[in-house]
């Protein structure tokens, strides 16, 4: 299965992309753009997830390793010829977290669709842009 997604910054506070639902999204070093966490907005948006993760202590964490500000992408799923499920981007965010290894990310999903493949674009800050679960 052969899935898309797109990564775009969310601006200032009245960008509407801090509204988004059923996204994935991700914090950046702006200095080394190495992604520091990876996560999924389902039913919350990405706002809510950011305000969440605040209180959590990520966003401390992140200074804690000497990155004070991090840069917000809104990753943009889109899959042909079914319908987006939660289980779906939930397995994408697995596959992502797993093989890129954020360092917020403090467990290692397991994904369970062997197969997928995932194609990022946009604002993808690594080199590798395809990603396959082996199974």
């Amino acid at each position: 299965m052969d899935v898309a997604v797109r990564w775009l910054e969310v601006g200032e506070s009245d960008d509407p992309r801090w509204h988004a639902t059923r996204v994935l999204y991700a914090y950046v070093d702006p200095d080394e753009q190495r992604i520091l966490y990876l996560g999924l907005a389902g039913r919350g948006s990405v706002l809510d997830s950011w305000l969440r993760d605040q209180h959590d202590g990520l966003l401390e964490y992140f200074r804690e390793i000497g990155v004070p500000g991090v840069i917000v992408l809104a990753g943009y799923v889109t899959v042909e010829g079914i319908h987006l499920t939660e289980g779906l981007l939930a397995d994408v965010e697995s596959l992502l977290v797993r093989e890129t290894e954020p360092p917020g990310n403090t467990a290692l999903p397991e994904t369970t669709r062997p197969g997928l493949r995932v194609r990022c674009s946009g604002l993808w800050p690594l080199a590798t842009v395809t990603l396959v679960d082996h199974g």
